[in-house]
């Protein structure tokens, strides 16, 4: 497959951070050093400063804001930006932050010795730093027990600690201060990966790591370091079951406390399967007595285009004031959450449930004889008897230029009819088109369920004989399609079939009653 857009990491790189300084030119930004910052004097305050290599967006310069970080410094794809380049910025922000540097570090190696060089260069220089290790990572429990935080990667509960100390910083606090909340926030957070589909290297066809279809690697980190192991064929909900099972081993948590959840897409998920996650997640954490304040989905912090995700807990028990700086606006643009991502009891609910009014009109109606009600019922069987025979054949003609489902879709309404036809008031022609409009309504949100129900209902509505059925029917479709004539799609038909229709009523009742469906036919395509 051609890239066109990232052909090389070099490339991409530098274009990305070109398109934030576009999109932000509210923040300090240096394309060639990609620094990001905030552009003002901070007074006194302390800044709160990370760096990371590319690759991983929006993490972190779309975290940079007020309320977050002060200053992001990236470095090539994968590659954590070299320590002049960090002391540099360093430097420039203590300017501008009196109350000294608090570096956010991830535990990863090129990280921690690029920033330990650079701290120790600018303390030379008389600014005050201090640093945290985010270590939330809880997938190798077993080397952590030998190892300490040595395996304990930094995955995506940096982003809600970039939130809570981004508000610290906000709210005039120490540096002291402000590194034992780091501290303590660390030891509340846990995190654990899992890919499902290796990313890509811009430019390139090779993977980050080899995974097959059907797979799930467990406890993945974010350059593809070995998980736990992998899974095959597995459900969300058994999926879920796993990765809680080894969190809750080292997650200091217990029934009746209340955590907030972050799912993080690490790239190239779908919302629909995000969302999912999101909810086995909060089902299966609540099962268990604990209390899910806050959810948070999206797209925190990636890995190229993986697909896969991470899931981060952090328990806030006896910290309202986590939840509360949570809470705080920030001007980061990459932050998703908003006012709508909690409970404000402050503002009356207009509505605990939707209505459903099921009650149907009543519409004036020609009334058939019993003979003729059952000559119209044995028409609808007969008609969905057909469907269900050529189902295969309009799914094929469907394919050629649609999406090859029209035969199911006939089907779905075909076994709507036959299976309600004891429900269709046959022998009141106004009363049964809107029932069976309501049947195909049902159906589901395909084309053709939408096109039976307007012309249904279009003809419930002028039932009073059977051309006046059929022309609402098709004036109805009319009001609510562009499809003309000679347009590939088969809203187009009902308009020529008025012609059929006229040359059935000429021979049957009169040239008087075909000229009035002539007539409409020709305003109906006249309006359009």
């Amino acid at each position: 497959m051609v890239d066109v857009l990232m052909k090389s990491s070099e490339s991409c790189v530098k274009g990305y951070w070109k398109g934030i300084s576009t999109a932000y030119p509210g923040l300090f930004i240096d394309v060639e050093s990609q620094t990001i910052l905030l552009n003002k004097d901070r007074a006194n305050r302390v800044a709160l400063v990370s760096a990371g290599g590319a690759g991983h967006e929006p993490f972190g310069a779309g975290y940079v804001g007020e309320n977050m970080l002060t200053a992001f410094i990236g470095g090539a794809l994968f590659a954590a930006p070299t320590a002049g380049r960090i002391s540099t910025a360093l430097l420039n922000i203590a300017k501008l932050n009196k109350g000294g540097i608090l570096a956010v570090i991830m535990n990863n190696t090129s990280d921690m010795l690029m920033f330990g060089l650079a701290i120790e260069t600018v303390r030379v220089k008389g600014v005050q730093i201090e640093s945290i290790l985010v270590a939330d990572d809880v997938a190798h429990l077993d080397a952590d027990i030998k190892n300490g935080y040595l395996s304990r990667r930094g995955l995506s509960g940096s982003v809600l600690m970039f939130k809570i100390l981004g508000a610290l910083s906000k709210n005039g606090r120490s540096l002291k201060e402000m590194v034992l909340e780091a501290r303590c926030i660390n030891c509340r957070t846990c995190s654990m990966g899992i890919g499902m589909r290796p990313c890509k290297y811009p430019g390139h066809n090779q993977t980050m790591w080899m995974l097959d279809e059907t797979s799930v690697e467990v406890g993945i980190g974010l350059h593809g370091e070995a998980g736990l192991g992998r899974l095959q064929g597995v459900s969300t909900t058994d999926l879920v079951r796993v990765i809680l099972s080894q969190m809750m081993r080292i997650f200091v948590v217990k029934p009746g406390d209340d955590i907030v959840l972050l799912v993080n897409n690490l790239g190239s998920c779908n919302e629909m399967e995000m969302y999912t996650l999101a909810y086995e997640l909060e089902q299966q954490i609540t099962s268990k007595g604990i209390n899910v304040l806050r959810t948070y989905v999206g797209h925190f912090l990636s890995t190229l285009d993986t697909k896969g995700a991470n899931i981060t807990l952090l328990n806030i028990s006896g910290r309202e004031d986590w939840l509360r700086f949570l809470d705080q606006e920030t001007e980061a643009y990459a932050w998703p959450v908003t006012r709508l991502s909690r409970i404000n009891d402050k503002i009356p609910k207009a509505l605990t449930s939707l209505e459903v009014d099921d009650k149907l009109p009543e519409v004036d109606s020609m009334v058939l004889t019993e003979r003729e009600g059952n000559t119209f019922k044995s028409t609808i069987l007969a008609v969905c008897r057909q469907l269900r025979e050529e189902k295969d054949k309009l799914n094929k003609l469907d394919s050629e230029s649609g999406d090859g489902d029209t035969g199911n879709a006939h089907l779905s309404l075909a076994d709507a009819f036959q299976n309600n036809i004891g429900n269709i008031p046959v022998r009141n022609l106004g009363m049964g088109f809107l029932i069976m409009s309501k049947l195909a309504e049902n159906c589901g949100g395909n084309t053709s369920a939408a096109l039976y129900s307007l012309m249904l209902l279009g003809a419930s509505k002028s039932a009073t004989d059977w051309a006046s059925a059929w022309i609402g029917a098709v004036e109805m479709l009319r009001k609510y399609t562009i499809a003309d004539v000679g347009d590939r799609s088969y809203a187009r038909c009902p308009h020529p079939s008025l012609l059929g229709v006229r040359f059935v009523f000429e021979r049957i009742w009169g040239r008087e009653l075909a000229k009035s469906v002539e007539l409409c036919s020709g305003q109906s395509h006249r309006r359009m």
